[in-house]
């Protein structure tokens, strides 16, 4: 399940300062990993789309701590992959099953 929310709904204030001190939207593509079948296949095609929108520019992804280990290794190869600033922040607020994507204004 793929759906548009504020980040404010879902992370620590302070990310979502942070987010607008980059220039990035608190609207974000809310991503439920339970309903995946093939995470990183997932991620990677959202990533490239994202890209796509932003032109290259910057997005960030806002990961449960719990999965920080998993998901910044993959997010960081995809990253490169589509030659795109990735900003990955770590959210102790977020769901385990929740992974968040925002666009650069």
């Amino acid at each position: 399940m793929v759906i548009v929310v504020l980040a404010d709904n879902y992370v620590e204030p302070d990310i979502v300062e942070f987010l607008k001190s980059l220039g990035i939207s608190n609207e974000c593509t809310l991503i439920n990993t339970n309903v995946l079948s093939n995470l990183s296949l997932f991620l990677d095609r959202i990533i490239k789309i994202h890209s796509n929108i932003n032109k290259g520019k910057k997005i960030s992804v806002i990961i449960p701590k719990s999965k920080r280990d998993d998901l910044t290794k993959l997010i960081n190869s995809i990253g490169g992959k589509y030659r795109i600033m990735i900003y990955i922040f770590i959210s102790e607020r977020l769901a385990d099953n929740i992974i968040l994507i925002c666009d650069e204004k």
